[in-house]
């Protein structure tokens, strides 16, 4: 009965462990970049701008993704250039937009992706402050994760 006892505690405690291979886990991002195409310097009116997600870990046993990226004022940029959507798991790439901009002044940039889930467990979201204004968080339900994030940069005439 003992040994019986110690075999099923034994493969309890093992099956326990192997959870974490089977866990989602969201992307994480630090900071949104915002350079110009060519050249380095302040951006100015009429500059092509690469936007793209600073990704400080890779998220694991995700789906079906979707991106959208918005600015305000929207009349700020023209001719976006990004992808909508992919599997994450086969394209990990980190979300980038490439944008001109058409006047000067403060533009805010917000990106908003979507996560399926394919694991079976979910781990909570989470909150982070950018160094250089701006943040990004994340939200988590049984089947997806939401990642919003927001930054503003300056444009000269």
């Amino acid at each position: 009965m003992y040994k019986l006892l110690t075999f099923f505690t034994a493969v309890a405690f093992l099956g326990s462990c192997s959870q974490d291979t089977y866990r989602s886990e969201p992307p994480r991002f630090s900071d949104i970049s915002v350079k110009k195409l060519s050249g380095t310097g302040a951006i100015h009116v009429g500059d092509r701008v690469v936007i793209s997600l600073v990704e400080t870990s890779k998220g694991k046993l995700l789906n079906n993704t979707t991106y959208s990226w918005s600015f305000n004022p929207s009349a700020g940029v023209r001719n976006q250039k990004y992808m909508q959507g992919t599997v994450y798991d086969k394209n990990t790439s980190v979300p980038t937009d490439t944008v001109t901009v058409t006047a000067a002044g403060s533009i805010s940039v917000t990106f908003v992706g979507k996560y399926n889930v394919s694991g079976n467990e979910v781990i909570k979201g989470y909150k982070l402050d950018f160094p250089s204004n701006g943040s990004v968080y994340c939200t988590s339900s049984p089947l997806l994760y939401q990642i919003t994030a927001t930054k503003s940069f300056n444009v000269l005439p």
